[in-house]
């Protein structure tokens, strides 16, 4: 049997392709050709500068602003980068797409949710807010200029009962994406994380080690409204863990040389009161000022009452719940935002991470604004670094408040016992050695809400600029 060799089996040539016709050829071209001159017009569109949007109704925000020029900017990468950041947050007809989504969201079916029995706990890590860009401060007069009369104390008494509050039959709730919507008010959904709460922990813990004996250091978890407002009927059903449990997680273990300020008792206390919006997730002013008062009595200071402020009231205001999830209970029935001008020479300044200051105000009047952007009234918004300067102080004492929003109508009452407050968004690279440096820096108090407090962004941006040598002074 002679042996098979493959190389003799012959191959056919597959045979050559015809050539495009004349009239295939234009064929093409004709359908080709429109679609990439469409592409092309649109991408000139994309990239023109008085199309795009320069502030977010949905998310109260500035958006990223074209980045100046530079050659050092140039050569180090960071003009492409903010090119790229400008690029993609301002794109033409954003609020449209983004309301879009929203409404389409809205088809997927019923998404109302009845609730029966205790829920158990959201086995989840929150996911952080988008990261907040440099804001300009809002065009408006300085509140300075207000003649308001001075308010009245906040109520003297706390509830007798800290079990009272918002009270509903939970069949009737609706959830919506990280929420729980109730008529015309809404509240947050929290599920706590015991490796966040640790990881949390440890950061701070670590921190506040490395800066003893240099700098008090004091952590502030804020509760949400869910945790504060609703009576512990209605959140017992709804929650897997009370929001005092849940804060306290957040400090087992903690070193002996961080300082926690823990505020849940003396919201729950005034629960009665109007301590958060209904249609925005923030805290209002007042619940701040609650908050500010327990800081006090942690740091050893009197806090100077709530009458010697003058208040200052805008409304209509249709927060974040409302934006996201419009609905007539709410649009019927609007906030209002009340803010406290703090006594003395107190000025504020708005930095962006080039560091060009902007001056603003620590409440910055937003009265007849659009009903989206009246919590821009608080530092005019986020920024990389608010630095708010009480001139009254004769020393120069400092405190560095590393925060997220709920910092915003926090900071301006610390003015009052600090010749300098640095407000710092712990979004951004903090350069924390910076700041340490150039005051005379005595504490530093680090804010954030329950849910915050378990982010990824915020755990990473906190252990890179506390633990890392380009964080502290000297470290």
């Amino acid at each position: 049997m002679s042996d098979f060799n493959e190389n003799d089996i012959p191959v056919e040539e597959a045979p050559a392709p015809k050539p495009l016709s004349r009239k295939k050829k234009r064929r093409i071209r004709n359908t080709v050709l429109p679609f990439f001159a469409a592409l092309g017009l649109m991408t000139a569109l994309a990239w023109c500068i008085p199309l795009r949007p320069d502030f977010s109704e949905l998310e109260k925000r500035e958006l990223q602003s074209f980045p100046e020029f530079s050659l050092s900017a140039l050569f180090s990468g960071e003009w492409f980068s903010g090119v790229s950041l400008w690029f993609s947050d301002t794109f033409p007809g954003r609020e449209s797409w983004v309301r879009a989504q929203s409404s389409f969201e809205t088809l997927y079916g019923d998404r109302s949710i009845t609730y029966s029995g205790a829920l158990v706990t959201l086995e989840v890590t929150p996911e952080p807010t988008a990261e907040p860009t440099p804001q300009p401060t809002p065009d408006s007069s300085a509140v300075s200029e207000v003649t308001s009369e001075p308010t009245s104390e906040p109520t003297p008494e706390p509830t007798p009962d800290p079990a009272s509050g918002v009270s509903f039959e939970t069949g009737e709730v609706r959830k919506i994406n990280s929420s729980i919507y109730f008529g015309d008010a809404a509240y947050e959904l929290y599920g706590s994380n015991d490796q966040a709460c640790q990881t949390f922990c440890n950061t701070m813990s670590r921190a506040a080690d490395k800066y003893a004996g240099r700098y008090r250091f004091f952590s502030m978890i804020c509760p949400n409204s869910g945790g504060i407002l609703l009576s512990y009927d209605v959140y017992d059903e709804l929650y897997g863990i009370r929001q005092d449990d849940a804060v306290n997680k957040f400090y087992e273990g903690a070193s002996e040389n961080l300082i926690p300020v823990k505020i849940y008792d003396t919201l729950r206390a005034h629960n009665s009161e109007y301590l958060f919006f209904r249609t925005d997730h923030h805290w209002t002013a007042l619940g701040a000022y609650y908050a500010y008062t327990v800081f006090c009595e942690a740091a050893g200071f009197e806090p100077v009452p709530l009458s010697e402020y003058t208040e200052l009231e805008m409304d209509p205001f249709l927060g974040s719940y409302y934006q996201h999830n419009p609905n007539k209970e709410m649009e019927n029935n609007p906030d209002t935002i009340i803010a406290y001008v703090p006594p003395g020479d107190v000025s504020c300044t708005n930095y962006g991470l080039n560091g060009v200051p902007s001056e603003s105000s620590v409440i910055v009047d937003m009265r007849g604004k659009t009903t989206e952007r009246q919590y821009l009234c608080f530092l005019g918004g986020d920024h990389y670094l608010s630095e708010i300067t009480n001139n009254d102080i004769q020393d120069d004492s400092a405190i560095i408040v590393v925060k997220d929003s709920y910092g915003n109508p926090f900071a301006g009452y610390l003015s009052q016992h600090y010749h300098t407050v640095l407000a710092l968004d712990w979004h951004y690279d903090l350069r924390l050695n910076e700041l340490m440096n150039k005051y005379n820096v005595k504490d530093i108090l680090v804010l954030t809400e329950l849910v915050q407090a378990q982010g990824s962004t915020m755990l990473n941006n906190l252990y890179g600029d506390f633990l890392t040598a380009r964080g502290g002074a000297g470290a």
